[in-house]
Order: C-alpha cells, then sequence, then structure tokens
C-alpha cells in the first residue's frame, strides 16, 4: 500500500473511520518505526482505530493509498453492483461536493466558458426536492468533507441561493461549506447572511473588466473598494509579481480570502473548451474525479470541476457529462456509474492523457504530480488482474 507524503496521523485516521482497520494498524506502526509520529501519537491512533468498526464489502476489496484526505481503493475503480459498495466507495473517496445552485453569471470573462455560453440573460434555480435527496444522501454517510457552492454562476446574485446553504448547514453540522464568489455583489449585509447561514469559507476572485489584463494595482485598488464596501480588514498575504495576489481575513468564523491569478499565465484551458496549451499532453495524474462529485442547476453531474457546468454538444461530446441525478437512486449509485469509473481509470494514470484531458493544466506540476507512484501502483495492479 503506498501512502501519499505528508499528514500522516490524518491518513490513518482516515483510513481507520473508513474500515481499513488492518491498513490503518500498519501504517500507524510503519509510521512510529520512521519516527513520523511520537509515541502517544501512536498509543492515541491505535485507541482510535480499536473503537472503530471495520467495513464488511460485498466482495474483497484492496486499498491503495491516500490522495489529498481521499482513501483510494478497489471500490472506486471497480463496476459495484451493490449499494453498499457504491456508499463505501463515495464515502471514502469523496471530500469535495460541487454544487451549482442558481445557473445565472453577471460577468463574461475571457478566461471563462460563459464568453462561449452566455449564462447573463435569465436564471435557473436547482429543483429543490432534487437538492434535499442529494442532502439526504450525504447525511446518510455524515459526509463531513466540503460542500462547495460554485459553478459556472454567481452564487450572490440571488438571494434564494441562501435557503440552500440553510438546509445544508442544518443537514450536515459536520461538513465544511465553501463559497465562491466574484464579489461584485459583496457588501455588509450579503456578508452577514454568509455568516448567519453558516458559510466557513469564502473565496472572492476580483476579475477584471472585460478585455483588461492582469494590473495589481487595479487589483489592490478594488481591495480597498470591497473593504470599505464590507468593512472587512483584508491583509495581503502573498505576492507573486505578474501571477497572483492574494488578501486574507477572518470574520464571524469565516475563513476568508480575496485574490486574482493572472490567468494568462497561470490559468487553464477548461478541459480543452477554451484555446491554449494545445502542444501540451498531460501525463500527470488526476485525482478530481475520484474525489469530487459535481452538479450543476439542472442535475446534471460532470467529470470533474474542470467540466463546464452545463448539458451541450460539446460536454456530451467530450464525455464530461456523465449523466443526472434525476437517472440514479442516489448519489452513491452516480458515482459508482459507468462513466465516472471510466474517468477515474483514465484521470488516475501516468499515461498520456485523451480527448478533454489531454492539454488539461489543472494543477500540473504540485499536488497531483506527487500522486504518480499511487497511480503507477494501482495501475500495475489492475495490470496483473489483483484488483477487484
Amino acid at each position: 500500500m503506498l501512502i501519499a507524503a505528508g499528514g500522516i496521523a490524518d491518513h490513518i485516521r482516515r483510513l481507520s473511520g473508513s474500515g481499513w482497520l488492518k491498513e490503518a494498524l500498519l501504517l500507524a506502526a510503519s509510521a512510529l518505526e520512521n519516527r513520523l509520529i511520537t509515541a502517544t501519537e501512536h498509543r492515541d491512533l491505535i485507541a482510535q482505530i480499536r473503537y472503530a468498526e471495520p467495513t464488511v464489502f460485498s466482495r474483497p476489496q484492496e486499498v491503495f493509498g491516500m490522495a489529498h484526505d481521499s482513501v483510494i481503493s478497489s471500490l472506486q475503480f471497480t463496476r459495484l453492483e451493490s449499494r453498499d459498495d457504491m456508499r463505501e466507495a463515495f464515502r471514502q473517496a469523496v471530500r469535495w461536493v460541487e454544487i451549482e445552485t442558481s445557473s445565472q453569471c453577471n460577468r463574461r470573462c475571457s478566461y471563462c466558458p460563459n464568453s462561449i455560453f452566455d449564462r447573463t440573460k435569465g436564471n435557473d434555480f436547482l429543483d429543490p426536492d432534487l437538492y434535499a435527496g442529494l442532502l439526504s444522501d450525504l447525511t446518510e454517510i455524515d459526509f463531513d468533507g466540503e460542500i462547495v457552492f460554485v459553478g459556472n454562476n454567481e452564487f450572490l446574485m440571488h438571494d434564494r441561493n441562501f435557503a440552500y446553504l440553510a438546509d445544508a448547514r442544518r443537514r450536515l453540522g459536520g461538513a465544511t461549506l465553501a463559497i465562491y464568489s466574484n464579489g461584485d455583489y459583496l457588501d455588509a449585509a450579503k456578508l452577514e447572511q454568509l455568516a448567519e447561514s453558516g458559510v466557513d469559507r469564502l473565496a472572492v476572485t476580483l476579475h477584471p473588466a472585460p478585455g483588461k489584463p492582469f494590473d495589481e494595482a487595479e487589483v489592490e485598488r478594488r481591495a480597498t473598494v470591497l473593504m470599505r464596501r464590507t468593512g472587512l480588514k483584508l491583509i495581503r498575504t502573498i505576492h507573486e509579481p505578474g501571477e497572483f495576489i492574494l488578501f486574507a481575513t477572518e470574520s464571524d468564523g469565516m475563513d476568508i480570502s480575496v485574490a486574482l491569478h493572472n490567468f494568462a499565465v497561470t490559468g487553464h484551458n477548461w478541459a480543452g473548451l477554451l484555446p491554449g496549451h494545445e502542444s501540451h499532453v498531460r501525463t500527470d495524474p488526476c485525482s478530481y474525479p475520484l474525489r469530487q462529485f459535481v452538479v450543476n442547476h439542472d442535475g446534471d453531474i460532470f467529470s470533474c470541476c474542470f467540466a463546464f457546468k452545463e448539458r451541450n454538444d460539446s460536454t456530451e461530446n467530450n464525455g464530461m457529462w456523465t449523466g443526472n441525478l434525476r437517472d440514479y437512486p442516489s448519489i452513491f449509485h452516480a458515482y459508482a456509474s459507468e462513466a465516472l469509473v471510466a474517468w477515474r481509470r483514465a484521470a488516475f494514470t501516468t499515461a498520456p492523457k485523451d480527448g478533454p484531458c489531454r492539454t488539461c493544466t489543472g494543477h500540473l506540476g504540485n499536488i497531483e504530480a506527487s500522486f504518480a507512484p499511487l497511480a503507477d501502483h494501482i495501475a500495475a495492479t489492475r495490470d496483473r488482474g489483483d484488483a477487484s
């Protein structure tokens, strides 16, 4: 079994919490032997493992390792028949549930698919009954990852979106609720609403005006305007000249970041949908189809967060649209669908990628690249026929 570097104690807890008790014990022993944890930490971890319940599968399964805080096993790469196994595959790996509760955005940024597909006119909301079913499934596994309210929309355009937040907070107290926004509608009143709704993390991107390039002075000016409008006291914490500026603060329990990338330098091409990086062939593994579950305002399901959140000729032809929640008895069945299993098998390898992933530059050269040994181990196991 291979484990990604870093956070070894958290990896052990995730393994035991997912029912892989023998693997958690072995990793704890190895971590102690290699002085990655102290004797006291080892004792506490062992006590936690002994109180954990092992997971019983309907067929033999193998755990391969960890990617971020996701447990990666043969469950995520296998055609499953049992609902219990489907639920376990989701529970172990999915740590990011992305939900687009409304469709409209007020901007058409050149580096966003909204520059091609106009989302400024009209709005559709996610069916409340469909959303209630999704939350019911997440409640069943006491989901404690991130629920990220984002898509190709602007969440703060419509006050009705706050009802979705309230329902998630009421039913999933252990989950982290995150909002991504362009900040255009953010003021002191909206900030208070977000805090009262139980938001844990707010990420604001200060997109430039259409056709305008990355301008550090303009970012600084807009951050100052946002501070006056909201009452926030932003502190510049990261500055990479010509590439990235990040301000951060905390308010009413929310971690808040206000930032802008130079998307001409550090941006991606939305899985080939936008021009750029045509000569690049990706070999880095990608854990996103493993650890994400992505749904748009119509209940449509997509392979990862880099897919444009719209069922159209482009997303159907390249396979990034993988079905609709209405087609499945639960999100667990949807996650275990043939289409998403195929995406996980294709994405989490070090082989050259095909289709929309071929030129994808999402998170290249950092954390995802570190999963190469784990991806190679899984590929070798499947080649030998050892995987379930």
